[in-house]
């Protein structure tokens, strides 16, 4: 077990904790600091199971804090990932229970299509009324030319919804922790840390309802966001009830000129734009032309996906396959009869020959794939659409 040390220097609060140390800085929004340093505990939580290290934490925290941790560690020991290891927490103060805040909340808004998405939802439907932009996720650092580019595109989204952006930038990922994994401890320490004196914090889906039963390579989940939450600042859950063409769609409709600035790329971090020709811009603009939409709104530099697919390489890891065969069967549920769904159904055919004949809907390592026939069966004769069956 490792001694827990917290100093604040303005707006930047540091947690060390003997074998390392971390930094969550900004923003300042004028909100009392050390009341409780529940942020500090969900962001330990992503250390713990990172290094295998536990600690003791002398800070207050608020009531349910420690039950809330015994439920995030009982959901890893029961999905029990791979590279993540065990961790434990020893308190020794409980705060007061505090007043919750009467308004405000905050969510957090990276600029791509879910987050926007649910900023757009939860400024209707929750009456949150800021937004927090995090350095050092995709992004090293706040000073990195492409995180600038980011902070300006995210600016003009945040304008257009009706929201006050903050950027709090953070050193976290240099521990070693597994992003994919552990981000929503991360994202949960951030918006606790940024939204004192609101109401509550709000987590943008960036999966359906289907995939969160299916797979488990994040824990995004509305019922996995509970343990992350407290009574005196809880943390909803938008878009699950969405696909991204469905997210497309709304925003197509509600806020047509949004398209100008979000971003959705990560391969090149020395612009906050879109590349046009990795695979997660690739996956975007099938999911925009499976909309109706013109892909080069977002993607100036679009070629026809037609012209694309059958040139490209299917990745390397199986996990990666599957991943793809996801997405391209979700797609051919809108993508209309022509090149696009012809050149869709030919990449179908090349990752189940890559996979041996199986693939599923969200599948991972964690569970496996489902077998099926072929690419064939799985469409509809009559309606031309995937058939909800899977007939093997």
């Amino acid at each position: 077990m490792y001694d827990v040390g917290i100093t604040f220097e303005g707006p930047k609060c540091i947690v060390d904790f003997g074998r390392g140390k971390f930094v969550l800085d900004g923003p300042d929004r004028g909100q009392e600091r050390g009341q409780t340093y529940d942020f500090a505990v969900y962001a330990l939580i992503a250390v713990g199971l990172a290094k295998g290290i536990g600690f003791r934490f002398p800070y207050p925290i608020s009531t349910e804090v420690q039950t809330r941790v015994r439920e995030n560690l009982f959901v890893w020991d029961a999905w029990r990932k791979k590279h993540l290891r065990s961790t434990a927490f020893e308190f020794s103060q409980v705060a007061a229970p505090r007043p919750r805040a009467e308004s405000g909340g905050i969510i957090a808004l990276s600029g791509g299509i879910d987050s926007t998405y649910g900023a757009l939802i939860a400024k209707h439907q929750l009456g949150i009324t800021d937004a927090l932009l995090i350095a050092g996720a995709d992004y090293s650092d706040a000073g990195q030319a492409g995180f600038v580019d980011l902070r300006r595109r995210v600016q003009a989204i945040a304008d257009l919804i009706g929201l006050r952006l903050h950027v709090l930038e953070t050193d976290i990922r240099s521990l070693g922790i597994n992003w994919t994994y552990l981000h929503p401890m991360v994202l949960a320490a951030c918006l606790h840390y940024a939204g004192g004196g609101l109401k509550h914090g709000v987590f943008s889906s960036d999966s359906t309802f289907w995939i969160d039963l299916t797979s488990t390579s994040s824990a995004n989940y509305p019922g996995f966001i509970e343990t992350l939450s407290t009574d005196q600042f809880p943390l909803s859950h938008v878009g699950s009830n969405a696909t991204r063409v469905d997210k497309l769609k709304f925003l197509d409709e509600m806020l047509p000129q949004v398209f100008d600035h979000m971003s959705v790329c990560w391969k090149d971090t020395a612009t906050g734009g879109n590349c046009g020709t990795c695979e997660k811009c690739r996956r975007t603009q099938l999911c925009m032309v499976s909309a109706g939409l013109d892909p080069r709104r977002m993607f100036p530099n679009y070629q026809p996906l037609a012209e694309i697919f059958d040139a490209t390489p299917l990745p390397r890891k199986r996990d990666k396959i599957l991943t793809q065969g996801q997405y391209f069967t979700k797609s051919l549920r809108h993508l209309p009869i022509g090149p696009e769904r012809d050149a869709a159904i030919r990449m179908l055919t090349r990752i189940q020959d890559a996979t041996g004949g199986h693939f599923m809907q969200g599948a991972t390592p964690d569970f496996g794939p489902i077998p099926v026939g072929s690419v064939a069966r799985l469409l509809d004769d009559k309606s031309g659409i995937i058939s909800p069956v899977i007939r093997g």
